[in-house]
């Protein structure tokens, strides 16, 4: 039975629950961090709401140089060998050291892209800039507000109002307007002669570019805002209502979707994980999901103190911002996690199974788990049953001060195991749990010294595995139910039976003589007083 606890240990276990591969590092900011990372030789460029571009070595996380640029910039991109960001008002040219080149006003920047040159969707169009800050060209779309470009060898795509745009950057002219709905924030992806793109209508819009029809459309329980992905035939797409969706290119056919906790709002990307290909993505709801491709099960997950909308994966690792205003990397050659318990469970007396997945890019994955408690007290690392991909430990909370529970998930192969950052998960151990009840049955007359049953069932009448008998000082175990007992002299005993988790049953049982035993004693010995009566005294008297 679970019962309720503060809401503030909710919210403590939650922001400490971790359930992905080894972190590697974090570096901390003074702002939130929205944007994807971009990668150039060995290091990372994030922007971060502090007004700062943070150039990071990738490999350990520490920091090589930082540029201020007073702006909130909210998207960056690599082109000819320059980073460009862009904020609400301004496009920022730096180079690879953080020294900034040129500054270009706007009076509403709503993305950029890259190519032969700086493509920004303005307030004022879509604007082509050389990397000098000169405009070289501007296809003026009358004040709609725009979506970030998608930049491709000769097209350029983009939201513009409750239009799809796309341009022919060697006429500069458009390809195609297609009338989809209100747009926001959704960057549209590409594939062929298509273009997919989200709306606040709900929709996912597929659009046909050359002939600017729409193909299909797919309607979700909220604003569609996030980048949707194409790969492999299928489209990847997140909405407000909380939903990761794969749907089919072709014609829009629902594949599979997962519901998170809160909106999808942001960029998705594919990685190997442990050798596994899955999407990456990140919620609102403070978390990174990597789901398996094909089906949509959640292959692991972890959570962070902000929403992360834009994860990055690179050279075997995962690369991310959160609102959190930290900069994070995890690495992907192997990983586990903790599906069961999840953090903010709350546990009481009862054993439980727990439960995750493993996965390595190396051969004989093996999983082992330790639990501590507020009072360090410690399993040390316990040894989990590894079945294909999938884990399983039973932990019994009574081995455990009551409070918060931390289990941790560590993942060793024939190449190594994990050192830091391992996975965990925090439970709540609430001394209020009520145990769980057991009926247990045992004759109340028994033999002394011949066995009999002891049965014992939980509240849903299902046998119970792992239970003691106690009389006397002694054990017995029980499993499926039955446990065999004998008592060892005639007497009135008390049996107490138990199980982790369950309260005690005392069961009264008398113990007697074996009358048919007592009976051939008897007559025994009557033999016997007869036989020496008939030798010493009837035969004398004769």
């Amino acid at each position: 039975m679970k019962t309720s606890l503060p809401k503030y240990l909710f919210i403590f276990a939650l922001l400490l629950s971790y359930s992905f591969a080894g972190q590697a590092w974090k570096l901390p900011t003074d702002g939130p961090v929205e944007t994807k990372p971009v990668f150039f030789d060995d290091k990372l460029a994030v922007a971060s709401y502090d007004g700062n571009v943070e150039y990071v070595f990738a490999q350990t996380g520490s920091l090589a140089g930082k540029a201020a640029t007073g702006e909130q910039i909210s998207s960056l991109a690599i082109g000819n060998g320059l980073l460009v960001g862009a904020s609400g008002s301004k496009i920022i040219i730096l180079d690879k050291t953080g020294k900034i080149l040129h500054t270009i006003d706007e009076a509403q920047v709503y993305g950029i892209g890259t190519g032969d040159y700086i493509y920004a969707t303005t307030a004022g169009g879509l604007k082509a800039y050389d990397y000098q800050g000169n405009l070289v060209w501007n296809l003026p779309q009358n004040g709609s507000v725009l979506t970030s470009p998608l930049v491709l060898n000769t097209t350029v795509i983009f939201g513009s109002g409750t239009d799809l745009v796309a341009v022919d950057l060697k006429n500069r002219t458009e390809i195609s307007r297609t009338a989809i709905g209100p747009v926001w924030k959704s960057k549209p992806a590409s594939y062929s002669n298509f273009a997919y793109i989200g709306c606040t209508d709900g929709m996912l819009y597929a659009v046909n570019i050359t002939g600017g029809t729409v193909l299909w459309s797919y309607q979700t329980g909220g604003w569609v805002m996030s980048d949707p992905l194409y790969s492999n035939g299928a489209v990847y797409f997140g909405s407000n209502d909380g939903n990761i969706y794969s749907v089919k290119a072709s014609d829009g056919a629902l594949i599979w979707k997962h519901k998170t906790a809160e909106a999808i709002q942001g960029s998705m990307d594919l990685m190997s994980l442990g050798g596994k290909d899955v999407l990456v993505t990140g919620s609102n709801d403070n978390r990174v999901y990597a789901f398996d491709l094909r089906s949509g099960n959640v292959t692991l997950s972890f959570s962070v103190g902000g929403w992360v909308h834009n994860p990055a994966p690179h050279d075997g690792r995962l690369y991310f911002g959160s609102y959190d205003g930290s900069i994070y990397s995890y690495i992907a050659d192997r990983a586990c996690s903790i599906d069961y318990p999840p953090s903010g469970e709350i546990v009481g007396y009862l054993p439980f199974n727990a439960t995750g997945r493993v996965f390595s890019q190396y051969s004989g994955p093996k999983v082992s788990i330790s639990v501590d408690d507020k009072d360090n007290t410690s399993s040390g690392w316990l040894t989990a049953y590894v079945s294909g991909n999938e884990w399983t430990l039973e932990v019994d909370p009574n081995n455990y001060q009551f409070g918060s529970l931390r289990l941790q998930c560590m993942v060793s192969d024939s190449a190594g195991q994990e050192t830091k950052g391992f996975t965990y998960s925090v439970i709540l151990r609430d001394e209020n749990s009520h145990k769980a009840a057991m009926a247990a049955f045992a004759p109340s007359s028994v033999t002394e010294g011949k066995q009999f049953t002891v049965t014992a069932y939980d509240e849903d009448g299902q046998p119970l595995n792992d239970f003691s008998v106690i009389v006397s000082g002694k054990s017995f175990y029980g499993q499926n139910g039955t446990a065999k007992v004998t008592l060892a002299g005639v007497n009135q005993y008390s049996l107490v039976v138990k199980k982790p988790g369950y309260t005690d049953q005392t069961l009264a049982v008398s113990a007697g003589y074996d009358i048919l035993m007592a009976a051939a004693v008897a007559l025994a010995a009557l033999g016997i007083i007869g036989a020496a009566f008939y030798l010493f005294v009837y035969k004398r008297k004769k």
